[in-house]
């Protein structure tokens, strides 16, 4: 579901992207080198993000790509949540309690 949201509907990523290759995306872009995370709790529950440069996408990027991705996943339940693209680091949601761990 998400995939389709990112992929066909936001253009981010290229249209026929599978979902194994998606995840592996968010996969390489959770160790590059110029990653930084961030736990933060927002009323849902404590999540970490990942957020690094969209490049780890490669050709996989669509017409409307965007300079970052961002990974989630749900400290709760130990769960991919998803992985989107954005604009800058402002554009990012993130809630008042957080920590940078790199």
């Amino acid at each position: 579901q998400k995939l389709i949201q990112h992929a066909v509907i936001d253009r981010q990523f290229r249209p026929a992207l599978s979902p194994e290759r998606y995840l592996e995306i968010l996969r390489r872009a959770a160790v590059h080198p110029e990653a930084a995370v961030v736990v933060h709790a927002p009323p849902r529950g404590p999540v970490v993000l990942v957020i690094a440069p969209s490049e780890v996408a490669g050709d996989d990027l669509g017409p409307e790509a965007e300079p970052w991705i961002v990974v989630v996943y749900d400290l709760t339940h130990g769960t991919l949540i998803t992985g989107y693209l954005a604009s800058s680091l402002e554009a990012i949601t993130l809630w008042p309690k957080r920590t940078w761990l790199k």
